[in-house]
């Protein structure tokens, strides 16, 4: 689906991010990025308290309309 690109977030490919995006907060694994296009795996939406909701599939997110963009190292990514 994603081509290869000049993308700076492929190197981040199978790591965990926080995202926002029109008003929305999402955690998830970043599968796939070709700078139009954001793809993200094991998705929780996060509300504003911080409380978090499993969403099932993927989500695509436009890569223009994020506000915000979170790596997660992976030495953070298994702390609950």
């Amino acid at each position: 689906m994603f081509r290869r690109s000049k993308d700076p977030l492929r190197h981040f490919v199978n790591s965990r991010v926080v995202i926002a995006s029109a008003g929305h907060t999402w955690r998830g694994l970043l599968t796939g990025s070709d700078g139009t296009w954001i793809l993200l795996e094991s998705v929780e939406y996060v509300n504003e308290f911080g409380v978090t909701s499993p969403a099932d599939g993927q989500l695509l997110l436009r890569a223009d309309r994020v506000e915000y963009l979170q790596i997660i190292p992976h030495r953070f990514s298994e702390v609950v």
